[in-house]
């Protein structure tokens, strides 16, 4: 069994060699090993994010039933919300979502709308 002095030295000397944590969120980020890269769903989602105030954006979104869609088709108003993101990634100033064409920002697109439980299937079948 140990002494109660023993463990006090082993917790002194721990702590001496520790090293000490980050005191911001920005040390902290700084000191990370691995640099992290966000996927194009995540460009897109933090995209999603910003439009979603927007009403058009969401009426392009919002049908579950060819009848109900803006344009009249769901494939159309998804390509519509397709270039609204586009749009809304040059004025963020993000070219790499920018630079996509408007059938991968779609899949990007419903990807992300499945994140948050809210693809047109999942409302539909609710």
């Amino acid at each position: 069994m140990e002494q109660p002095n023993e463990t006090a030295n082993v917790a002194e000397i721990n702590q001496s060699t520790a090293i000490a944590l980050p005191a911001t969120v920005e040390d902290l980020i700084a000191q990370r090993k691995s640099q992290t890269q966000k996927t194009l769903n995540d460009q897109v989602e933090t995209i999603h994010l910003a439009l979603w105030p927007d009403d058009q954006y969401r009426a392009f979104l919002d049908a579950v039933h060819k009848e109900q869609a803006v344009e009249g088709d769901l494939y159309v108003d998804d390509v519509m919300a397709a270039q609204l993101i586009r749009g809304k990634a040059r004025e963020m100033g993000n070219g790499y979502v920018a630079k996509q064409n408007l059938a991968t920002i779609r899949k990007s697109m419903q990807v992300v709308l499945r994140r948050f439980g809210i693809g047109r299937r999942e409302r539909r079948e609710s």
